[in-house]
């Protein structure tokens, strides 16, 4: 029993230890990824102050370039938007200057007098300077377009970073729960495991009785102990059990076992026994005193004081049960000192 606790406690220990490891690999993961996700935010932010940036050097660039002016051909179209079904504006009767405010894809952004609006490139009339202000315009649109594309890649990752942040925390939260029931679940065992050794003990050492009274008209005592089991502890795995009986001044014991060994007779000619070999050597023999029984082997002798005394002085090695057809040795007893514990029950 000691030896099984203790595996237990072994077991229960390594599972609770392996436990607190993965909650501490976890945390050590969720620190990286709360990290990772500030380095994020960090590098969200400088791009978004880049572009920030940009959009501000083009505003400036707008203002100081102002002056920047191109002539335009006669029927040009002013559009509100930079498309080709952009809702019209105005058609310009004659080739015109206007002011170069902007330039992306294929569409300028002009002013012809107070008027603003887009126009197609086929209507510029293009010098050095038109077309240094289209590459320049160009250039600052790829570079912006790729710090789009990087920000969303950021973004990306800073959502896939939270949602890796949110597994592990599930699965920190998991491991807790599952230590606290393996604590629980040990708990629980370990509880049951001295309840059982109490139970054991108490199933050794005390006087369990059916019946302990005093006879009403007779006067005379009378105790049957439960039956105990001898061979093995378990529920229903026993195949040997002793009760002992008092009734007034006579003691008995009766041996049970659910081997079938023919009959167990009390007759002289084929006489039922059992023999109890003692760790000293003696051995105790008792024949059926009842009434002839062809089942389970079931018999019922009697135990004289000469007997007590033999009983009580060694633990037993081996009981040999002998019916009409058939004899059974029990060794490796659980119960060795039965009689040594329970003798004293019949005073």
């Amino acid at each position: 029993m000691r030896k099984y606790i203790f595996l237990v406690l072994i077991f229960s220990s390594l599972m609770s230890f392996a436990q607190q490891n993965e909650i501490s690999d976890l945390e050590n993961k969720k620190k990286e990824i709360l990290s990772q996700i500030k380095i994020l935010n960090d590098s969200i932010k400088k791009i978004e102050l880049q572009i920030n940036a940009i959009k501000l050097k083009e505003i400036q660039k707008m203002i100081s370039n102002s002056t920047l002016k191109a002539i335009v051909l006669k029927g040009a179209k002013l559009k509100k938007t930079a498309s080709p079904w952009g809702e019209l504006i105005t058609s310009l009767s004659e080739d015109k200057e206007v002011i170069i405010l902007d330039y992306n894809d294929s569409y300028f952004r002009v002013c012809v007098g107070s008027i603003c609006g887009f126009m197609s490139d086929v209507w510029i009339k293009k010098d050095d300077k038109i077309y240094k202000f289209i590459r320049l315009k160009e250039a600052e649109d790829a570079v912006e377009r790729e710090l789009k594309r990087e920000l969303k890649r950021l973004e990306r990752e800073q959502r896939d970073s939270i949602v890796k942040a949110i597994e592990y925390e599930r699965k920190r939260k998991d491991s807790l729960k599952e230590i606290e029931r393996i604590n629980k679940n040990k708990k629980i065992r370990l509880e049951n495991i001295k309840l059982e050794e109490e139970r054991r003990k108490e199933y050794i050492n005390d006087c369990n009785y059916i019946v302990n009274e005093k006879d009403e008209f007779t006067k005379l005592i009378r105790k049957n102990t439960l039956k105990y089991k001898v061979d093995k502890y378990e529920n229903n795995k026993s195949d040997l059990r002793i009760q002992l009986i008092r009734y007034g001044n006579s003691k008995y014991v009766r041996i049970r076992s659910n081997r079938d060994l023919g009959c167990t007779s009390p007759y002289s000619t084929d006489k039922s026994y059992v023999k109890f070999k003692l760790e000293n050597g003696d051995i105790v023999t008792f024949f059926h005193r009842d009434d002839i029984d062809c089942g389970n082997f079931n018999l019922l002798g009697k135990l004289t004081q000469n007997d007590i005394v033999r009983l009580k002085k060694s633990p037993i090695k081996t009981v040999r049960l002998n019916g009409t057809d058939y004899y059974h040795d029990v060794e490796n007893l659980f119960f060795k000192d039965f009689f040594i514990k329970k003798l004293d029950c019949l005073k």
